[in-house]
């Protein structure tokens, strides 16, 4: 028996390997004629949803008997005012005066982008711009509801700028909170939905309280520096005034100037070329510069040179992207305490004691995420005899990571805090070493121990491997290589080849595709997840 069941598993085993996978129900031509016809469909919908709500807003009031006709769809009935007909009047009023009153407008909106959508015109996030355009047209209708209140609009468009569901909805949350607590809550509804649009809303309000905060410190720098400039032009002035002194005057050499007539003009056009005269001292040699012949741009002018090779032309309105943008870490910065160091700095001092190795003084400096100790022997001591030990300090310490280094005048020890910071790529984007680097390629890659910002040139090491294990911060580190680049170069100076198998880390640079992504033109995605496309786009 056992062997019969063991013979009927390996035979419904080799049947489900040998079942052939199921074909899709649409080949690839029948989906792109698909989504062709879908995107005309929406694309008709959106007009017509459009000219129908524009024109309800003008003829809503001839056509409310013609609303409240049972027979509005037969042919019996009265022709509809409303430029939509009588399915266009009936949509409308649906959309209008039931739903959300003129916020009904982001409906075709939305039906509007699925159509560029399905003609790929660009990519976009359907779910996500659904329920944008659907929290947009209930927050609208909240607003225009809670407005008209005040106004003799109140009824406007049969129940008001809101719509049934605004005015419905503004009555009940002012007899919950009253005209005040309502009109807070509508604007924390509004402010949510525009940061929902972009989070480039709230960093700009962020940004604008910061400036309105410093204002005066700011206006009181720059009263400083104009004060500080007119001294330096009054002592300018004084040391001009000095210069013409009468005694300084006397105490300068004459300069005796003496012109001698040319007697013979003949004689310097009949004169042959100066003959260099030879000296041991390098500057008595005298160096010629020669030019080619074949040198085309000593012709140019200087426009004509600076267009000549100025790639960025192509694109001359491009900013680059602003700092505002990335997240500057504040509540993520942690100092080393004095507790630490102390206890750090008794530690080396006593397991360097065990071995006879005698300390004079230490030196800290902190880093944000490591504390170099500068370790001053005493003479007679060998810096050998430190190294040596590296893992007895570090075992002593009981750090994460324990280095020893040789310094120029001592040895160093690097203990990792045990609060480390956070290091904000806006910080080292913002220096100004960085910002009047003449490298080619800049990453900005970090802080050293000494919080010094620390970047390198692409262009000087162009073969570069990024590996480590898991959680050693591979992506974080690819993400500030991408972003360095993409906040210093121009996009006709760059271009990127991205490919990602696991469409997991790269993913979120698809919206580059116009400006820094390289692809090939009948590709609809911009990062490479297949890698057998990657040679004929590298081509």
């Amino acid at each position: 028996m056992k062997q019969s069941k063991s013979g009927k598993n390996k035979k419904s085993r080799k049947n489900k390997v040998t079942k052939e996978p199921r074909e899709p129900w649409l080949s690839s031509a029948d989906a792109r004629v698909m989504r062709i016809l879908l995107g005309f469909i929406f694309l008709a919908l959106t007009i017509f949803t459009v000219v129908a709500l524009v024109s309800y807003i003008f003829t809503w009031t001839s056509d409310q008997s013609l609303l409240r006709d049972p027979q509005v769809l037969s042919s019996a009935a009265e022709e509809a005012s409303n430029s939509g007909g009588r399915i266009g009047l009936i949509w409308a009023d649906f959309l209008i005066s039931k739903l959300f009153g003129l916020g009904a407008f982001a409906i075709p909106f939305f039906f509007g982008a699925v159509s560029i959508a399905c003609f790929r015109l660009r990519k976009i996030n359907l779910l996500r711009l659904f329920m944008v355009s659907l929290i947009g047209a209930i927050v609208i209708s909240l607003i225009l509801a809670y407005v008209s209140g005040f106004t003799k609009y109140e009824y406007f468009l049969g129940n008001g700028l809101g719509g049934s569901y605004g005015r419905h909805a503004v009555a009940w949350l002012i007899s919950m909170l009253g005209n005040i607590g309502a009109g807070c809550v509508l604007m924390i509804l509004l402010l949510l939905w525009l940061v929902l649009l972009s989070k480039k809303v709230a960093l700009r309000f962020d940004d604008l309280m910061w400036d309105v905060a410093n204002r005066p410190r700011r206006e009181k720098a720059i009263a400083t520096d104009e004060d500080a400039e007119i001294e330096a032009e009054e002592e300018e002035e004084v040391s001009d005034d000095s210069v013409c002194d009468p005694e300084y005057q006397e105490l300068q050499p004459d300069i005796i100037t003496e012109v001698i007539p040319n007697s013979d003009s003949s004689s310097q056009e009949t004169a042959g070329p100066i003959t260099p005269i030879e000296s041991d001292n390098p500057d008595d040699v005298i160096i010629k510069i020669e030019g080619s012949d074949h040198d085309f741009i000593k012709n140019l002018t200087e426009e004509e040179k600076s267009r000549l090779f100025d790639p960025r032309l192509d694109l001359p309105d491009y900013r680059n992207p602003s700092l505002s943008l990335l997240d500057d870490y504040r509540d993520k910065w942690h100092t080393v305490s004095m507790e630490e160091l102390e206890k750090n700095k008794t530690k080396i001092v006593t397991v360097l004691g065990h071995y006879k190795i005698k300390v004079v003084a230490i030196t800290a400096k902190m880093g944000p995420t490591v504390t170099l100790y500068k370790i001053h022997l005493a003479d007679g001591m060998k810096i050998s005899q430190v190294r040596s030990r590296e893992e007895d300090i570090a075992l002593s310490l009981g750090a994460k990571g324990v280095r020893v280094v040789t310094l120029i005048d001592s040895v160093g020890i690097e203990v990792a805090n045990e609060n480390p910071s956070v290091v904000p790529l806006k910080s080292i984007l913002n220096d100004p070493k960085f910002k009047s680097t003449d490298m080619e390629l800049p990453l900005a890659m970090g802080i050293t121990v000494t919080n010094e910002p620390f970047f390198l040139d692409l262009a000087r090491m162009p073969h570069l491997l990024i590996a480590g294990a898991t959680g050693m911060g591979k992506s974080v580190g690819l993400n500030c290589i991408i972003t360095s680049l993409l906040y210093t170069k121009h996009p006709a100076e760059l271009k990127f080849v991205m490919v990602d198998p696991k469409k997991v880390e790269l993913s979120l640079y698809a919206k580059l595709d116009k400006h820094f992504l390289a692809k090939i033109p009948d590709e609809s995605e911009a990062i490479i997840t297949d890698t057998r496309k990657v040679v004929n786009t590298l081509k």
